[in-house]
């Protein structure tokens, strides 16, 4: 079986690690890159070698708010190690999708980033209020709400 690696934001990654990519490459494994724009264009002084193995170049563009709401939804199935059934994010009501959408652009990195600090604020409101989980819900306004330290 080829070895596979997987690298993520290649747009921040050292020259020096680019490089051993390279090698990496030249050796047969099978490199999977990602990253911003910024990214392929690093990457581009590498295709020389790289080139005869590139199979695929994929984009990924905005997500819409449908999207936001799979991507959290299969976060959330992932999480409690269920499979994904096309079922709602239950945790986020239709309104925080919307926002969340609103706030990002879309853009899957600042999806990520925006929902797992939602995320944490709704863990924080539930270890603060003692709540059943289930009563938890992941609003626009918990975005901004300000929390004490003391319970």
């Amino acid at each position: 079986a080829p070895l596979l690696l997987v690298v993520d934001e290649i747009e921040v990654l050292p020259a020096a690690i680019l490089s051993t990519l390279q090698v990496a490459g030249d050796m047969g494994v099978r490199l999977f890159l990602m990253g911003t724009p910024e990214g392929k264009e690093r990457v581009a002084d590498l295709r020389g070698t790289l080139d005869s193995r590139l199979r695929y170049y994929e984009g990924i563009g905005p997500f819409g708010p449908e999207d936001v709401a799979e991507y959290v939804a299969r976060s959330f199935a992932c999480f409690r190690d269920e499979p994904y059934e096309g079922q709602a994010p239950d945790l986020f009501t239709e309104a925080a999708i919307r926002d969340v959408h609103e706030r990002t652009e879309g853009i899957p990195r600042e999806v990520r980033i925006e929902c797992r600090e939602l995320f944490t604020r709704a863990a924080f409101v539930w270890y603060r209020t003692g709540q059943p989980i289930e009563r938890i819900r992941i609003t626009p306004e918990l975005r901004h709400r300000r929390f004490g330290m003391g319970r």
